[in-house]
Order: C-alpha cells, then structure tokens, then sequence
C-alpha cells in the first residue's frame, strides 16, 4: 500500500513540475509550487488535464500489448471484438458448440489456421498456429472433461499445475543422492524429442485417441481441426493453403494434452522394463532412472530401455529421436569459455605484451597452486583454470601444448584454434571415462563405454 502511494505522490509531483513549466515549454522550479489560491486551483486543473492523458496513454499501450498477445485467427475474430458483444451473442455461441459437438462437425472457420514460422535454431524455425478464437473458447469450455481425464490416467507426468522443471530436476538429484548412499548405482536417461508436434501422425493420434478412453466428441472435433488448412505467413505474405497429414498445431490449448495422449502407449510400455526406479515426462521431455547393485547390471538395464523405446517411437513414426544429438555440458562449458577467449584475444590489439604477462602469471598460480577457482574474475583466468584441469602446458600466450599425445597448436592461425576446440572436446570425453572408471573401480571402461548391444 505505501509503495502504491508512493507511486501515485510520484505521478502528481510530475504532472505538477510539467504543468509549472512556462508557454515556451520551458520546465517549473519546485520553490513556485506554493502559490495563491487561484493559482493552486489553475495547477490542479492542469494536473488533471495531465493525468487523463497519461491515464489514455497507459491504456492505449496496454490495449496495444493485449491484442499481441491474443492474437486472433485467420479468421479476423479477436477476443476484443468478443468481449463487446451483447449477452445475447454468447447464447447464441453457445448454441453452435452444442450443435457442432451434436453432429460431430467442425464450423468451417476452425479448419482454417495461420502459421507463423519463428525462430528456433539457424537451421530451425518453430511453427505456431493461430487457430480461432472461437475453437479456443471451446476448448476452455470443455477443460473440465479433459482435466479429469488427466488426473485420471497420467501417472507420470509431471506438467501439471503446481509443478515446475526445477522441481522435477532436483527431486531426480535427490534420489541420486539415496541411491548413492544406499550403495546403488543409479542411471538417469533424459529424451528431449525434437521437432515431436510436427511428427505425430493424425491417423495414429485418433487411433490412441480411442485406446486412451479420451472424451469422445473432444478428440473428435480436435482432430477434424487438426486436418485443417494451413496457410504459412512468411514477411506478411500468405502462402497458399496446405493439407497436412501429420502435425499438432504448437499454439492449440489441447496440444500438450494430445501430446501426452500420443505418447501414453510408450511410456506404459517403458514403465514395464527391468531396473527401472522412476519415470517422469514433461510434455514431450521424458525421464527415465535405472537403479541396480552394480553399475553393469544398471548399464545393461539402461541400455535396454532405451532401445525399447526407441523401437517403440520408431513404430510411432517419430524418427527424431538420436543419442548422438546429446551435448556433454562439460565439454560445451569449456568450449564456448575458450571461443571466447579467442574472441577477446583477437579483439585485444597488437600490444600483446601486457597481456602475455598476465598470462604467464596466472598459468604459473594454477600450476603451482597458488591459485584456484575462487581467484577466477574474468575470461582470462577462467580459460587457464579450465585448461590447467586438462593438464595441458602453455609456453606462451599464442602457443598451446596438449599432453597426449603430444601436439602443438599455434594460436595465430585459424587452423590451430579450430584444431584446439576439437581435442578439448576428444579430451574431455576421454577424462569423463577415466573419471567413471575410477568411481566405479572398472577399468574396463576407462577408455569409454562400448554400446554396442549384440543381437
């Protein structure tokens, strides 16, 4: 409350010291701010004046924020024009969800969507469909059904109100923890499916639709939407309409729902495997641990949900999913702090002696442990510390040196730095194995662990 009326002193403070100014525009001084009674009346009307415009001002902006936000359909409709409708047009859209859940058929204008391409990565643009107005106020009317059927049947997942990804993740690392201090071993598998709303195939989504027991007449007429023309907007130019076969339109209030409806049938079959201690989705993130005695038989059991699932996506129709597409963070840590550094180091300019000094210095305190992390403020200190944890040697600021085996890299050209960020990433791949095998006591796998699963 007192920061509220604080703020609204602050607003009629400003709108006096405004109005105080002169004809010419000129501003008001804060010692002409007591004056006669006339003139305090004149400045209050001012004032006045001064916030009803500002008062507009605020408003035109927030209406111009709302109508991006709720951005209508191909259509035309929007939720502004609806909200100015009279109590009679409500009844009467009433009436046409009613009839069209009566006769199992779509209005003509749900099977018409606007697609915007945003982007995602430099080789990935995300689609999100603006479908109408009116399917979505549907699809709000009929959340009851759907909720229930969620809370219902969807043991494992985790997207529901109440929950967050945080949440998720540090409960995964606390059973880590229990695990480790009842002398287990624990695997955590995590899926991130890429591209999946554009994979999944209709005919197979209203097929698990059926086996899922979902509201009939909702999937339904969600499907017959989902069947819809698409127009794609690219640089304000509509493209001509396209008929898809496969696809949940990103940007429909049901998607995530659909999405779980799709993926229930896998995850019910996973949730079967041997070892497996926990399973958890979020959309289309899926979770998977595996807990055993030893870590063989935990790696055997990991491996073999993995492939079951795979083949299970596989039969889906989803061909996205890879394990080659996984990034250690370790290594993409390391990376990037040393791509800058060579950013920083190029951009620094031809006196480079000052630098080499500091350099040299700060090599000499890791190496000699003078000097750790918590002495780390900028790039240069934090490219040492990394590179000093892989054991490698610096003679001089553009001269790097990697112990095994042993190469020389200079900095000065292109090909050198590109040839460092290779074997940092060869390095820690093989320092992450040695660090494995040295927590497992299994030497075996101290050169990697082979996947390879005979047949």
């Amino acid at each position: 409350m007192a920061l509220a009326a604080f703020r609204q002193v602050d607003r009629w403070a400003k709108a006096l010291e405004e109005c105080r100014g002169d004809l010419q525009g000129q501003p008001g001084h804060s010692s002409g701010l007591v004056g006669s009674h006339a003139q305090v009346q004149g400045d209050a009307k001012k004032v006045e004046g001064f916030l009803a415009k500002d008062a507009s001002r605020q408003t035109a902006e927030a209406k111009e924020a709302e109508a991006q936000v709720e951005a209508g359909g191909i259509d035309g409709l929007t939720y502004a024009s609806l909200r100015g409708l009279p109590s009679k047009a409500y009844d009467e859209l009433a009436t046409v969800f009613n009839e069209s859940e009566a006769c199992q058929t779509v209005p003509i204008h749900w099977q018409q969507h606007q697609v915007c391409m945003l982007p995602k990565k430099p080789t990935i643009e995300r689609p999100i469909s603006l479908t109408s107005i009116t399917y979505r106020l549907w699809c709000f009317v009929r959340r009851g059904p759907v909720q229930k059927w969620i809370r219902e049947t969807q043991a494992w997942d985790k997207a529901t109100p109440g929950n967050t990804c945080l949440q998720i993740a540090v409960h995964r690392l606390l059973k880590g923890e229990v695990s480790r201090t009842a002398g287990k071993h624990m695997i955590a598998i995590l899926i991130d499916l890429e591209t999946f709303y554009d994979c999944v195939d209709l005919q197979l989504l209203a097929k698990r639709l059926c086996e899922a027991d979902f509201p009939p007449v909702i999937g339904a007429l969600a499907l017959q939407t989902y069947a819809g023309e698409r127009h794609i907007v690219s640089e304000d130019v509509l493209s001509e309409g396209i008929w898809p076969q496969k696809g949940i339109p990103a940007g429909c209030p049901m998607a995530t729902t659909m999405a779980r409806v799709f993926l229930a049938p896998i995850l019910q079959d996973v949730s079967s495997t041997a070892g497996l201690a926990g399973l958890d989705t979020w959309v289309d993130d899926i979770g998977a641990d595996y807990e055993a005695q030893t870590p063989q038989l935990v790696a055997r059991q990991a491996i073999a949900g993995y492939r079951f699932g795979k083949g299970r996506q596989r039969q889906g129709q989803l061909k996205k999913l890879r394990a080659d597409r996984v990034c250690d963070p370790w290594a993409t840590v390391v990376v990037q702090q040393v791509q800058e550094w060579f950013t920083v180091l190029s951009r620094w300019g031809p006196d480079q002696a000052p630098l080499d000094r500091a350099w040299q210095q700060t090599v000499a305190g890791f190496q000699e442990g003078r000097t750790n992390w918590h002495h780390v403020k900028g790039p240069l200190a934090a490219t040492v510390g990394h590179m000093t944890g892989l054991k490698w040697n610096f003679p001089s600021l553009q001269e790097w040196r990697r112990p095994e085996p042993p190469t020389s890299y200079d900095l000065t050209v292109g090909s050198g730095r590109a040839k460092v960020l290779q074997d940092i990433t060869d390095d820690i791949s093989a320092e992450r194995s040695r660090r494995t095998a040295e927590s497992f006591a299994c030497p075996e796998i101290s050169n990697g662990i082979d996947w390879f699963v005979g047949r």
